[in-house]
């Protein structure tokens, strides 16, 4: 029982850390006054640079896309225990690093039979090849989504099957 009180009252005890210093300087005096604010507000990279911790007391758990990861989250400034992937076969890898690297678990869900991503908007280049260069060397070709890299290096990955499905 003790463990479990514990356990709810730690974003009590963050957001009570964040208030320590000067009641301006203080994370929270910093997040008050931007509330406050009705012009020349901060972006919130910025802001959530200078509040990590009230930020993650206030909001233990973000629902963020990859991309908005990399657009609101300065690298170093805040880091997950466990980042969740979904319908990651429409994920490309390179998308979901910056979220990947800020955590200490992940996981990667995802249907092999679901679409990859779509390059529709991308641009692409194509180079002709004129056959000079050694037919025996493989080329590696990258894979299209995080599912697929996450499936490539099984080992790393343990697998698991879902019994339904929502």
């Amino acid at each position: 029982l003790r463990q479990i009180l514990a356990m709810g009252t730690t974003g009590a005890r963050r957001l009570s850390a964040a208030q320590s210093g000067l009641a301006n300087k203080s994370e929270v005096g910093i997040l008050q006054r931007e509330l406050a604010k009705k012009k020349k507000i901060k972006p919130l990279r910025k802001l959530f640079a200078e509040i990590p911790t009230a930020l993650q007391a206030l909001k233990p758990c973000m629902l963020m896309s990859p991309l908005s990861v990399s657009t609101f989250l300065k690298p170093g400034s805040l880091s997950f225990d466990l980042v969740v992937f979904d319908e990651a076969s429409q994920i490309p890898t390179q998308e979901a690093i910056p979220s990947i690297l800020r955590s200490k678990q992940v996981v990667v869900a995802g249907d092999t039979n679901q679409l990859p991503p779509t390059s529709f908007f991308s641009a692409s280049v194509i180079f002709e090849d004129d056959g000079d260069e050694d037919e025996s060397q493989e080329t590696l070709e990258p894979l299209e989504s995080l599912l697929d890299d996450c499936v490539a290096i099984y080992p790393v990955f343990d697998r698991a099957h879902l019994r339904w499905h929502y």
